[in-house]
């Protein structure tokens, strides 16, 4: 390393909860494995992690048994990857459990692509708070973020169908207001034109 350079970083572990029903999961620490099979090790049999690309795709744990050990259960594809940025909605048919991430926190310039419609996504920091305020996701008019209320995962939080009454020229969300996302959380999003998820994000 060059005389002067410093170089910090930090590892740590995330517990999430997963709930009875339906929720939204996202791994935010950077490992050298990233495969569901590796970063769920443990669920209730029958849970299902929904990933997005075009259409949702199921993948349910308990459908198999280990080749290796046919008492262990596994997931149907345990290679599929919940990469930093992205997410999965899970419905989880019995108590809650919990998930322990360990990792490494990701740092400097960060950006999560995202296309024009549909996407599970979720902050690259393990940081909760407002997906716009704290987070700093950038919302263009019509973009639509759905969170769990109710027993359901589509809760709608839309993007500028209303001004800001103190100026009237600031778009702002709807009156569900700003969606807040918890450590650990994702949503899903609805883009309105397809631009990233852009931040800086240091560890002070």
């Amino acid at each position: 390393m060059a005389a002067g350079v410093t170089s910090v970083n930090v590892v740590g572990y995330i517990n999430v909860t997963v709930p009875t029903g339906f929720s939204y999961l996202a791994n935010q620490l950077n490992a050298a494995d990233l495969t569901i099979g590796k970063l769920i090790t443990t669920a209730n049999p029958g849970t299902t992690v929904y990933t997005f690309a075009g259409n949702f795709t199921a993948n349910t744990f308990a459908t198999y048994y280990d080749p290796a050990d046919p008492t262990t259960l596994v997931w149907d594809d345990a290679t599929s990857q919940l990469k930093l940025g992205s997410g999965v909605l899970v419905y989880n048919p019995g108590a809650a459990f919990n998930v322990t991430f360990v990792g490494e926190v990701a740092q400097g310039a960060l950006s999560t692509p995202i296309t024009a419609g549909f996407n599970i996504v979720s902050s690259q920091v393990p940081q909760a708070g407002g997906i716009q305020s704290v987070l700093g996701y950038t919302p263009a008019p019509g973009d639509v973020v759905y969170t769990p209320a109710g027993g359901s995962p589509f809760s709608a939080h839309v993007f500028a169908p209303y001004y800001d009454p103190a100026d009237n020229t600031t778009l702002v969300w709807d009156d569900s207001g700003e969606p807040t996302l918890a450590v650990g959380a994702a949503a899903l999003l609805f883009s309105a034109d397809g631009h990233a998820w852009t931040r800086s994000f240091t560890v002070n």
